[in-house]
């Protein structure tokens, strides 16, 4: 059996935008249908939080950074075959004030542990870098408390499409393999928060990777 570990933040935990942040079931979750499509010799684990980030410990929310949970989750699930990582998204918040660039370096950083981890069979796992989900404008009320804005979502779906490129060139740098989610025509984001992936979004998500985990593995 093959153990694919997707790591994540709240579009790999399965958050319902549409319905007050309550969790999607298993069987709608891009994870759980991955799972299904891929059939008894594949484990797929999932390793999704809401707001987590690639480096940033929130202020606010607090432990949200994804590069200091990375050591002790490879550890505790070894040995991977696959790591899908999907980050970088909430690293754009306009609290952290980073660039697309700069994600990007953090993603490399990500990608370097994971390398060095030696938590795959042999040494390093597969790596599959995917690039998050492009995102849309949608109106929203302003709340202190609430991240995103109209105008943050917007400059983040901007930012977005800018990240998914420089994903591409980190991966091409890291070797390794690499996709993009990063078409909200082709895998759908909500009307109310414009952040977080649809039923119809995650089928899409899965049926793409499971393609992608079979020309790996």
């Amino acid at each position: 059996m093959k153990n694919i570990l997707c790591f994540g933040d709240s579009n790999t935990f399965g958050y319902d935008g549409e319905n007050e942040g309550a969790r999607f079931p298993r069987d709608v979750r891009w994870t759980g249908r991955l799972q299904k499509l891929l059939g008894d010799d594949y484990f797929v684990i999932e390793e999704g939080l809401s707001g987590r980030t690639i480096v940033n410990d929130d202020p606010v929310t607090g432990r949200m950074s994804g590069i200091s949970y990375l050591p002790a989750c490879l550890e505790s699930h070894r040995p991977i075959d696959l790591v899908i990582f999907m980050l970088g998204t909430n690293d754009l918040k306009n609290r952290f004030s980073m660039s697309p660039g700069e994600v990007g370096r953090a993603a490399q950083r990500a990608v370097k542990l994971i390398q060095n981890s030696e938590c795959g069979r042999s040494g390093e796992p597969e790596i599959l870098l995917v690039a998050p989900v492009e995102g849309k404008r949608v109106e929203m009320e302003s709340d202190p408390y609430w991240p995103w804005s109209t105008n943050s979502v917007q400059d983040m779906t901007g930012k977005n499409v800018e990240l998914s490129e420089v994903l591409m060139w980190t991966a091409q740098y890291t070797n390794t393999h690499f996709a993009s989610v990063c078409d909200d025509e082709r895998f759908p984001t909500n009307n109310v928060d414009g952040i977080h992936l649809t039923p119809e979004g995650h089928s899409a998500v899965a049926d793409f990777l499971a393609k992608k985990v079979r020309e790996i593995l």
